[in-house]
């Protein structure tokens, strides 16, 4: 992420303190993300969530990342 919120830095100006506020809402993101997916595998087994998180990473985010790319 930290990476990501370089490029994005620069790109579209961000002020130091929302630099500051993106990064923090990104690890604050985490929080229940690790606590649901992880209460998740203990469940169903880390397999079949990985194969979840696969499935909604192509045909969730691929195509809405496409059609930001077609502007």
């Amino acid at each position: 992420m930290s990476f990501a919120v370089t490029v994005i830095y620069k790109q579209i100006s961000l002020t130091t303190a929302q630099y500051g506020l993106l990064l923090a809402a990104s690890l604050i993101g985490m929080i229940p993300g690790s606590i649901l997916f992880g209460w998740l595998s203990d469940k169903m087994g880390r397999n079949k969530i990985m194969d979840l998180d696969l499935f909604f990473l192509v045909f969730g985010i691929n195509p809405i990342k496409n059609t930001y790319l077609q502007k």
